[in-house]
């Protein structure tokens, strides 16, 4: 059987943020096994991974994504003259991916000890942001 449920985020600034607590307080009661599969149908804001829970990681990631995929790239002129900035976002997601799985064992996400959902904001965001929660049990 699978259920599906419809995760509000908060609006971020570009960066990693932690989402776990927000998941879970608007999940409720998990099976005792299944697994929860999170999706978000966007482009160009960010997606949910797993991610050590370690701020200095966070920030380093971001950096790394940064340096990697830069802002205001002469890669990226025709897309930004056009007036939308959408390649650098989307080039970032395809390092973050738009889903993650997470088993559920004993009734509770079955994460590792440093493991959190994240989200992976490419861009700061205006507004809430939802993500497609998918329980099997």
């Amino acid at each position: 059987m699978a259920i599906q449920i419809q995760i509000q985020l908060p609006s971020f600034n570009q960066g990693f943020h932690l989402i776990t607590k927000e998941i879970e307080s608007q999940l409720g009661n998990l099976p005792k096994a299944g697994l929860l599969h999170l999706f978000i149908n966007t482009l160009r804001r960010g997606s949910p991974s797993m991610e050590n829970a370690d701020p200095s990681v966070r920030h380093d990631l971001a950096k790394f994504t940064d340096k990697l995929i830069p802002e205001r790239d002469p890669v990226y002129t025709l897309t930004f003259l056009k007036g939308m900035m959408i390649c650098r976002p989307i080039s970032k997601l395809l390092f973050y991916g738009s889903s993650v799985s997470i088993p559920i064992q004993h009734g509770k996400l079955a994460l590792g000890t440093w493991q959190r959902v994240c989200y992976a904001s490419s861009e700061t965001v205006e507004g809430n942001r939802k993500l497609l929660a998918t329980i099997i049990e």
